[in-house]
């Protein structure tokens, strides 16, 4: 007779799961500590920028109408930035060469022509180059900064399936197929069923490099930073559904099934950016994301890259984090953030520059003023 019983963790091993249980405690105490005071959160400079610029891209009322009087508002800014916007698209993305490759030595030349083709094939067929380059322009003539992230995604499977009655051809069928991955060997079912029997995953979408432009109002990054790279705090809000984040980090399953704190903020504070999207969305509610159905909530993973010791060598490390509110999802040490962005005016020693709109918002005004008295003298 076998007896199954649950055996009791060793010393060893309690006191390794409670260093990590401090490290991801104090980790995330610094992340919110940083976040907290990050541009971009709550209300700060940046944010009521961002909600500015795009009323007067928009062209909305600035407050102050009377009744009965002229309430028309000119739109300098809009019509700057989309006469803007061709001029950068045809310098930029006529003909398709984006990135070109110099070799650093003769023998080099024949694998530099061979990279920068591959490379032309990711931006503008794997990635919707042309797209990306705009969004990217739009983003910094309006808001500043336009930032963008480029990094390495791995193979996405669908859930594991258990194949039986299999034989020696159907198995080297499988194992030669570069959509499926054989991850074990289910023994269980072989005397039953006969044959062999495989727990196998398909690939849902292969491994790529991904581009992608990020929303101004979703970035985060510590005061008085002069770049991404030696910032010391860089982060970007991430929105998926409940049931993607299970998928992709099964091992927090169950906490991130029972996560109640909203869409992953500050307990008792705001939605992230909200009011920031709300104008870019122009709409005032945030009911939208209502649903009964759990799996399709939607959440806000912060993915973070924070420069700390956690190990006490007395050397920061380069630390990135993806986190549901309190929920560390994932942490690793890595040697750079994927995000890099452009300002329209730079400003030295200073990461935010001026944008379009800080230039025109108030010759918007001064037209819309004289415009208004010019149509009220008429009536």
């Amino acid at each position: 007779m076998a007896l199954a019983y649950d055996a009791k963790p060793t010393d060893g091993q309690l006191t390794e799961e409670q260093d990590k249980l401090a490290r991801e405690e104090k980790l995330v105490r610094m992340l919110k500590s940083e976040e907290e005071e990050a541009l971009g959160y709550a209300q700060t400079e940046v944010s009521e920028q961002q909600q500015e610029a795009l009323r007067r891209y928009y062209g909305e009322k600035y407050g102050d109408e009377e009744e009965g009087r002229s309430q028309v508002t000119t739109r300098e800014v809009f019509e700057t930035i989309e006469w803007t916007r061709p001029d950068l698209m045809r310098v930029f993305g006529s003909g398709g060469n984006v990135i070109q490759l110099e070799e650093t030595q003769p023998e080099d030349a024949k694998y530099a022509k061979d990279a920068a083709d591959y490379l032309q094939w990711i931006f503008w067929q794997d990635n919707p180059g042309f797209e990306l380059l705009d969004n990217f322009a739009f983003d910094g003539m309006l808001h500043r900064r336009g930032y963008i992230a480029c990094y390495w995604c791995d193979y996405e499977y669908r859930a594991p399936q258990t194949l039986t009655g299999l034989n020696i051809a159907q198995v080297q069928e499988l194992m030669q197929d570069p959509m499926v991955e054989i991850i074990g060997q289910d023994f269980d079912n072989e005397s039953e069923a006969g044959g062999i029997g495989l727990i196998v995953r398909r690939v849902k979408s292969p491994a790529r490099a991904v581009i992608e432009t990020i929303a101004p109002e979703d970035m985060r990054l510590n005061g008085r930073a002069v770049s991404l790279d030696k910032a010391r705090y860089v982060g970007r809000v991430i929105r998926m559904l409940r049931g993607e984040v299970v998928r992709k980090w099964p091992e927090k399953a169950d906490e991130v099934t029972q996560w109640s704190g909203g869409k992953g903020g500050m307990s008792g504070q705001v939605m992230r950016a909200e009011e920031v999207r709300s104008e870019r969305f122009q709409d005032s509610s945030v009911t939208w994301n209502d649903t009964a159905d759990t799996a399709a909530e939607e959440l806000e993973i912060l993915e973070e890259y924070l420069r700390v010791d956690l190990n006490e060598d007395g050397f920061p490390e380069m630390i990135r984090c993806y986190r549901l509110g309190d929920i560390v999802l994932e942490e690793s040490e890595v040697e750079e953030n994927p995000f890099a962005s452009w300002t329209p005016i730079r400003i030295p020693h200073r990461f935010m520059g001026l944008s379009v709109h800080d230039i025109t918002a108030e010759l918007q005004r001064i037209n819309t003023v004289l415009m208004r008295a010019g149509l009220d003298a008429v009536y």
